[in-house]
């Protein structure tokens, strides 16, 4: 049956294909990851395995005739000189293994480290063939690479493929006996065939390892977003923020150090929900988050306490320090505009500033921030206010006050 565009297999087939070379994409970098700690222990044992050979046949093995005297030599130097490649591509995995992030050099060891065990197993099946037709070291090559090095599939695919053309040509070379040289051509095949298929193997399932926890994180990261912040805001939620309070006072009371705080609400929300709807009184939220975030440092500690209020915690921070602070968030939120239709909408806040005191019940200071809160709505709006029996006039200074 002729598949033609427009058709639905064809659609399917092409989405599939698509999803399936993006996702593989998607994963390359924790594939290197995998592959360049692999290389390391890998390369330490493939050095001790060559140095091994050349030691034996150096020492543990006395030619008979000239043949064996040409098989032995090529033997040593392959071996030799495959120890001292594994010995810089291990270094060199090393090197990148510290720094996590080098994944194109990476990506460029890990090629060349596939390189050298192909060239390494081809050549020793070459050499070997003057002395015996097995051709077992093409096959471990073929297992390992297929087995222990995780490749995308187009890769697995060019790397094998590769692999089968050079063995094919060079088997041709040192095998004169036509039946024999057929059958190696015919097992190397297989050998290859076998590797792609461990190579496939693998690399999906460890495709499939990596998306699962990837989606995992995701959802405990949506669990912790679900658990200690505000949804519409972003914020602290009131749970978050009173448990990084209650470490914020041990702190505190271990090291005799001050901490701020402020309480804010926006003016005349309620009128800002009625006339202009709750989505508009959403945007306002957001806008204000926003600022919050703007304008605190990124040890400020801040929540949204209930509907249209907000509290602040700041950390070795002095009362006018603290106010110094609740001005500026108040002039940000006056200059703030949002633009409904044709409609700018102003809002203002007032705010409420307190010093947590050491070895106090969280509530008095609640309680004093609040009354300077609900001071500041009873002179006008959009103030700050403090009823701590500061010198509020005195110069505020950038360095944060500690007691």
């Amino acid at each position: 049956m002729k598949i033609e565009k427009g058709n639905p297999i064809y659609t399917r087939l092409v989405d599939f294909i698509r999803t399936d070379w993006q996702t593989n994409r998607s994963v390359v970098d924790d594939m290197l990851l995998i592959n360049n700690n692999r290389i390391i222990y890998m390369g330490v044992a493939t050095f001790l395995v060559h140095c091994l050979f050349v030691i034996a046949f150096n020492l543990g093995y006395v030619p008979a005739d000239d043949n064996e005297y040409v098989w032995r030599r090529g033997i040593i130097l392959i071996h030799s000189l495959n120890a001292a490649a594994v010995l810089a591509i291990t270094a060199a995995s090393i090197v990148l293994f510290r720094k996590k992030t080098a994944f194109r050099s990476m990506m460029i060891v890990e090629n060349i480290y596939i390189a050298d065990l192909l060239i390494a197993g081809i050549a020793v099946v070459a050499v070997d063939q003057h002395v015996t037709s097995n051709i077992t070291p093409f096959l471990i090559v073929c297992t390992i690479i297929g087995f222990f090095i995780v490749k995308r599939p187009i890769n697995s695919i060019l790397i094998f493929t590769g692999a089968y053309i050079a063995f094919h040509n060079l088997i041709g070379l040192y095998q004169a006996d036509a039946a024999i040289l057929m059958s190696n051509r015919a097992n190397g095949f297989t050998f290859c065939s076998i590797g792609l298929c461990l190579s496939l193997i693998i690399w999906y399932s460890y495709r499939t390892n990596i998306m699962q926890d990837r989606k995992i994180k995701e959802q405990q990261e949506e669990l912790k977003q679900l658990a200690f912040f505000d949804n519409l805001t972003g914020l602290l939620n009131r749970r978050r923020w009173m448990a990084i309070l209650k470490d914020e006072i041990e702190r505190m009371n271990r090291y005799g150090l001050e901490c701020g705080l402020i309480l804010m609400d926006i003016d005349h929300f309620k009128a800002v929900n009625d006339k202009f709807g709750h989505p508009v009184g959403d945007k306002v939220l957001e806008e204000i988050a926003y600022i919050l975030k703007k304008e605190l440092r990124i040890t400020d500690k801040v929540a949204r306490w209930g509907g249209e209020e907000f509290i602040i915690l700041l950390p070795e921070t002095s009362v006018p320090n603290s106010m110094a602070s609740a001005e500026k968030i108040r002039k940000s939120i006056e200059e703030m505009q949002i633009r409904v239709d044709d409609t700018v909408i102003k809002v203002t806040a007032s705010f409420g500033v307190a010093r947590i005191m050491r070895r106090e019940d969280f509530a008095v200071s609640y309680n004093r921030a609040d009354e300077a809160l609900y001071l500041a709505k009873r002179m006008g709006r959009n103030l700050v206010k403090s009823m701590e029996s500061y010198n509020l006039r005195d110069t505020v200074t950038d360095d944060q006050t500690t007691a």
